[in-house]
Order: structure tokens, then C-alpha cells, then sequence
């Protein structure tokens, strides 16, 4: 089987995508918020706490 050329690899890509547009994957956008969620955890947690000393002064 000869190679593909970039241009037969990209429509190839391209149709597989529409195939599956209307397809959501419930486990890959949980990764996805798990990871965001775990990156910044450290910084909405300090925000948090920084507003709530703050609420109580004014």
C-alpha cells in the first residue's frame, strides 16, 4: 500500500471528525474538568478564603 500525502490524510481526518461531531464523551470532558479542577485548585481555594477574611472586615 503506497503512502498517503498529507492532503489524503487530512481529508481522511476531517471526514472521521464529522462522522463523530454530534458525539459527546462524558468520560474524556470529566479528564478534562478532573485536570483543570487539580491544576488550580491551589489558587480558587486562596480567592475563596482571601474574600471571605475580606467580607468579614467591610
Amino acid at each position: 500500500m503506497p503512502p498517503l500525502s498529507e492532503q489524503e490524510m487530512n481529508a481522511h481526518l476531517a471526514e472521521e471528525s464529522r462522522k463523530y461531531r454530534n458525539e459527546f464523551n462524558t468520560n474524556v470532558a470529566m479528564t478534562e474538568i478532573y485536570k483543570y479542577a487539580k491544576r488550580y485548585r491551589t489558587q480558587v481555594t486562596f480567592k475563596k478564603r482571601l474574600e471571605y477574611h475580606l467580607s468579614e472586615i467591610v
